[in-house]
């Protein structure tokens, strides 16, 4: 079987960073207590009339544009029904005849392969339902009416590792709009549908988290291949997956669209989107590739940075502005800085609080006044205490390093013999100097006064 047989489509639901709901005036929080932003409207009470927020209606348009969508001119609103605990009216207010954007298609940067997007559209969001450990199912409708954005993708994608980079696209796309943040405050649930071609496609509901995502497509194709290699049904049904297992579990048979018996939305004029006036930030891949060309750095060390975090990204652009490119700063902003911020639990954004001391401790480092990991030291330091602490720079009197490098050949004169026959023998000379001296030298400086000290000694 090709990796083309193998048939994923996503659809990404995207909470909207808007002040109230969709289709009244309660505020979109996710914190307050349960059942208090709630109102008529969101409530499905008899007699309420929906109006629609033109705020979340605009940032989905920038969504629909920033995906390369053609935008209709006009939309309306469906009334999608279906029974269940989170609906309080029975049925969701959603798109469907004509959705706000559609025939779009996002490039992965690894192939450039077009992943096709089938439509782009608004929805409320229904109520959120809690399970008690006592058995108890209790509703909570401050969710209901919340605003989503729906991203459908084609069936363009297949494999995990496509479905994990198409992802941290769409997320970071989402990020330069100023959808999505780092911090987590706002949620992007994923559902994952699947098929082995000429087979029936399962779908697998609300997963959180692009690791599990790639955890359920993995499990899932090879539960579809298992089946299909001993003669088994492949069913079309709704699954679940269970992250403590990591294993898709059944939860009922998959509906089909009629099933859903969609009618407009009567309550709902016909809107126009005004698509023209809105525009685009700088996204992502053209981000990727000013930089790449401004700088001379290949576009796949580029698009690590850029991808990983929005903050860091223009952190590295204005320090370069300041104090011009260092191949030095950009390796440690993309490399080392996102493991201090993960090691002390700090949002990227706190480089923008420190920017003038972490400028500082940057500056000494692409000067060679300090080496990488006193750089990380002090970094580290500062995120904990919000001080920064006192940076000696490295002493260019480097006498203790060619007597300590002196020290151990003469220890150790079989290194000596060794390096003749293969130069490479002094990076392990390197690594132990480093290590005595606790990186308080950079690489550079010791392997020039090794390689002058070992050319003595085979004179």
């Amino acid at each position: 079987m090709s990796t083309r047989d193998v048939m994923i489509g996503l659809e990404m639901h995207i909470t909207l960073p808007t002040k109230s709901k969709l289709f009244c005036s309660c505020p979109a929080t996710h914190d307050a207590e349960p059942n208090t932003n709630i109102c008529p409207i969101c409530m499905g009470l008899p007699g309420s009339k929906p109006s629609l927020n033109k705020d979340a209606l605009l940032k989905a348009v920038l969504i629909a544009k920033a995906l390369g969508c053609k935008i209709n001119e006009q939309i309306y609103f469906s009334r999608k029904v279906y029974f269940y605990p989170d609906l309080p009216k029975n049925y969701q207010i959603t798109q469907f005849e004509v959705p706000i954007g559609y025939d779009g298609c996002l490039a992965l940067f690894s192939s450039n392969k077009k992943i096709g997007i089938r439509r782009v559209h608004l929805e409320e969001d229904p109520a959120s339902i809690k399970y008690t450990k006592s058995g108890n199912v209790l509703v909570d409708y401050n969710r209901s009416g919340i605003p989503l954005v729906e991203v459908v993708t084609e069936p363009h994608i297949n494999s995990s590792l496509q479905a994990r980079e198409f992802l941290n696209l769409l997320t970071a796309n989402l990020q330069y709009l100023g959808i999505l943040s780092e911090k987590g405050h706002l949620a992007m649930k994923t559902d994952v549908n699947i098929s082995i071609r000429g087979y029936e496609r399962v779908e697998i509901k609300n997963i959180s988290g692009i690791y599990d995502i790639e955890k359920a497509i993995e499990y899932e194709i090879k539960r579809q291949l298992k089946k299909i290699k001993y003669g088994i049904r492949i069913e079309r049904e709704t699954l679940r997956f269970d992250d403590k297992r990591k294993i898709t579990i059944p939860v009922r048979r998959k509906e089909f669209e009629e099933d859903y018996g969609y009618i407009f939305e009567p309550d709902l004029p016909v809107f126009h989107t005004n698509h023209e006036m809105v525009k685009l930030p700088e996204l992502p891949a053209e981000k990727v590739e000013r930089l790449s060309k401004l700088y001379n750095v290949p576009l796949a060390e580029v698009a690590e940075l850029v991808l990983f975090s929005k903050p860091l990204t223009e952190f590295f652009e204005n320090i370069a502005k300041e104090l011009g490119f260092s191949a030095k700063i950009f390796s440690f902003v993309k490399n080392t800085l996102p493991s201090i911020l993960r090691e002390n639990k700090a949002h990227s954004d706190v480089v923008f609080k420190y920017y003038e001391e972490l400028k500082t401790i940057l500056s000494k480092l692409a000067r060679g006044e300090i080496t990488g990991n006193v750089a990380k030291n002090a970094i580290a330091e500062l995120i904990k205490t919000g001080k920064l602490v006192e940076i000696k720079s490295v002493s260019k009197d480097l006498s203790k390093v060619r007597e300590r490098i002196l020290e151990y050949l003469n220890e150790n004169e079989k290194i000596v013999e060794e390096f003749e026959k293969n130069p490479k023998v002094i990076n392990y000379i390197i690594g132990q100097i480093m290590k005595e001296f606790k990186g308080k030298y950079s690489p550079a400086d010791i392997h020039k006064i090794a390689l002058e000290v070992l050319r003595k000694k085979l004179r």
